[in-house]
């Protein structure tokens, strides 16, 4: 079966394909050096959305760290991810000041987390009751995505920290 012939039934998935195709030669013209944009994510006590923020990412330390926060079926709220290679604790940061206008944060260290032999890690992490904080997950010069908590109704907004 060709490509053509899987594609003349959906123009959808020929229209998908099309954009995906473009996104990688767009990706292949980039410079090397640039940074990444990273999702901002907020986790609520009631629902979880995303918007986007620069995220600094650097070519040291670990190859790949992934972040994300999760909501547990008691409430809490956990910082959880995947490091590779599988070395070392990982550093939870929490942002200290951010700028909007600028789209960055200052982080400190939180805490950190010790990984299982697949390379994951947890950690509990917190929202404010007014307001909202920023979490993400280091180690050594390699930063997860950022993530955003904040304590919602349904329809609101998280705001920057």
């Amino acid at each position: 079966m060709t490509l053509t012939h899987h594609l003349q039934g959906d123009p959808m998935r020929a229209t998908r394909l099309l954009v995906a195709l473009l996104a990688f030669a767009l990706v292949g013209l980039l410079p090397a050096t640039a940074a990444t944009a990273a999702p901002v994510a907020d986790a609520t006590s009631a629902n979880a959305g995303s918007s986007p923020m620069a995220a600094p990412v650097s070519a040291r330390g670990a190859k790949k760290l992934t972040a994300k926060i999760v909501k547990r079926k008691s409430g809490k709220l956990i910082l959880t991810g995947v490091i590779r290679p599988k070395k070392g604790p990982v550093v939870i940061q929490k942002a200290t000041n951010c700028n909007a206008k600028k789209g960055t944060c200052n982080f400190k260290k939180f805490g950190k987390s010790k990984i299982n032999k697949k390379g994951r890690y947890t950690k509990r992490v917190y929202a404010p009751r007014n307001g909202a904080w920023a979490w993400r997950a280091k180690k050594k010069g390699t930063v997860s995505e950022v993530w955003v908590t904040c304590v919602k109704k349904p329809g609101d907004r998280c705001p920057l920290p």
